[in-house]
């Protein structure tokens, strides 16, 4: 069996703040799985991070989280990646993998993990995309507060 290679397909560090980053033009004929790594600084208690695939806004979204607020009301519009009021002036990191992102005969699952040194959280969240489309875009999103400056994105591509 063939070591799988993790490619570095984009990076992104914020010279200033933003509500959210997007990779387009990601190349899933050549990869089979994503990898998001994302390290966030909010700048509130209400910041939460979230993805969006291809652009999409529909309710395709399903998430499940060990560690969340129970005010929150979530629409399913995005993949939730929350870590409740961990991004709160303080970095969390997460690792999300998208499995086969360029299947075109499968909804996508996510599985992914957060943590926050700085408030001493941690979580995990599964998720699916209720779509059958390959993968060729994601977009980092900031719900509450704007990812602060200094706040870093990369996204792997998995060659099996």
């Amino acid at each position: 069996m063939a070591t799988p290679t993790y490619d570095l397909l984009e990076s992104v560090t914020l010279a200033t703040a933003a509500s959210s980053v997007t990779f387009s033009s990601i190349d899933t004929t050549t990869y089979t799985d994503i990898i998001l790594v994302t390290e966030c600084i909010g700048g509130s208690s209400s910041a939460r991070l979230g993805f969006r695939f291809n652009g999409d806004t529909g309710s395709n979204y399903s998430t499940v989280i060990t560690e969340r607020d129970n005010s929150d009301s979530d629409t399913n519009t995005y993949f939730n990646a929350q870590l409740g009021s961990a991004l709160q002036n303080s970095t969390m990191l997460t690792i999300h993998s998208i499995m086969d992102a360029n299947a075109t005969n499968k909804h996508k699952s996510i599985i992914g993990r957060a943590n926050n040194a700085d408030r001493g959280l941690a979580g995990m969240q599964a998720g699916r995309w209720a779509n059958t489309s390959r993968i060729t875009s994601i977009t980092c999103l900031s719900y509450g507060a704007d990812f602060l400056t200094a706040s870093t994105f990369a996204i792997y591509g998995i060659v099996a």
